[in-house]
Parts: C-alpha cells; structure tokens; sequence
C-alpha cells in the first residue's frame, strides 16, 4: 500500500510540473510586451541590465534574453527571464523558468 502512495504522489508532482512547465510560453509572453515600472531595479543591474530601466524595462530584458540564447549564452538569458519575473505575483512565472532551467529557455527561444 506504502508504494501505491508514493506512486500517486509522484504522479501528482508530475503532473503538476508539466502544467508549471505548460505556462512558461504564457509567462515569457508577457514579458515580452510588459513595459511597465520595474520591480526590482537592483537585481537589473545586479546581471548587468541597468540600461533597461527605463529603456522598455521587463520588454528589455525579453529582447536581451533572446539575444543571449541566440548567441547560446543560455544562462544569461535565464537570469533575464528571472529578473523580468521578479515582481511579487511572479511566482508562478518564475516556477515555470526553474523548471525549464537554462538549456529549456535557450529552447523556447530558439522555436525547439
């Protein structure tokens, strides 16, 4: 019975992961388009993006990111997206970036 539970229950994360992982294209959208104050200007130039303040702020970010996986610097383009997810209801936008991790950003911006 013990491992009946723990197979329900890894299916349930599973399952939960895959939908985390399913919002991502939702959560790198709005970035996309969000101009918007910045929430968190220390962290912009903390990976080096302060020229995005003020310069299209989260909208910044996503165009720099997607120069970064294009130039396959997959771990810069995923501080990129962290940082445009930055704001306090960002949770769920950054769980889905985690779960991608660098290589699953490089992917998303690269159509694969």
């Amino acid at each position: 019975m013990r491992w009946l539970k723990l197979g329900l229950g890894a299916m349930i994360v599973t399952l939960a992961n895959a939908q985390t992982l399913a919002e991502l294209p939702e959560h790198l959208s709005w970035c996309s388009r969000d101009t918007g104050p910045p929430d968190c200007p220390a962290q912009y130039q903390a990976i080096g993006a302060g020229d995005c303040l003020g310069n299209g702020n989260r909208a910044c970010l996503y165009s720099r990111a997607a120069e970064a996986a294009a130039a396959n610097q997959c771990g810069a383009a995923f501080q990129l997206v962290m940082t445009c997810q930055c704001h306090g209801s960002g949770a769920n936008g950054r769980a889905s970036i985690q779960m991608a991790g660098p290589s699953g950003i490089c992917r998303y911006f690269r159509g694969s």
